[in-house]
């Protein structure tokens, strides 16, 4: 598995769990990817170790022969166009493990102010996007403090991270995210989130 010297400099990376993938859970992906493909979007405020967290299931997963890719895809016509076309492709034909490394929750996270108004807007626009855009299976929002954030060397200012975090918080609930403590042994608690949502036959649920 890709360790925290394996990645882009030597920012401080949350802790990856060294241990091989259990036996149990490599068979019940396979099994689950025979029949449909999963996709795994992956959220949270820049420096909450989104791209680490996909690098270290690719190092992960790949050597025990689980078909994984990873999209680095953000821009609003991706959002609009190329995903729900790559989920729908990755469900019925693909059918590997396709981790979208953003999507988008976090662009609606940056476009609205905290105001009322804004959460009223950002609730509406949630849930006509979740209810018109083919689904995730899961999307996982990476939790940080905002003093781990800067430790990290990421360029993001208390006041931005605030409103960054209280617009996640709205979108949790409006489309059904995940939270995940990304200090802690992240990759061991998203891959057996994995074998939950493959022993649950990998039914779509999430936005």
């Amino acid at each position: 598995m890709m360790g925290v010297t394996g990645m882009k400099g030597l920012r401080p990376q949350p802790v990856a769990s060294s241990r091989p993938p259990d036996a149990a859970l490599v068979a019940a992906l396979r099994g689950c990817l025979r029949r449909r493909g999963i996709s795994l979007a992956l959220s949270g405020v820049d420096g909450s170790g989104k791209t680490f967290l996909a690098r270290a299931l690719r190092g992960t997963l790949a050597p025990a022969s689980i078909p994984i890719r990873i999209e680095h895809r953000f821009r609003w016509s991706d959002n609009l166009l190329a995903i729900p076309a790559l989920i729908l492709w990755n469900r019925f034909f693909g059918r590997r493990l396709l981790v979208f490394n953003r999507c988008w929750v976090d662009n609606l996270a940056k476009l609205f102010p905290v105001t009322p108004r804004g959460h009223r807007w950002l609730r509406r626009v949630a849930r006509c996007w979740a209810a018109l855009s083919p689904a995730f299976d899961r999307v996982l929002l990476l939790e940080v403090s905002y003093d781990e954030v800067r430790r990290r060397g990421r360029r993001l200012d208390r006041e931005e991270y605030a409103r960054l975090e209280r617009n996640y918080a709205v979108l949790t609930a409006e489309a059904r995210l995940y939270p995940v403590d990304s200090n802690g042994e992240v990759l061991t608690t998203v891959l057996s989130d994995l074998g939950c949502l493959t022993a649950a036959g990998g039914q779509r649920s999430t936005a």
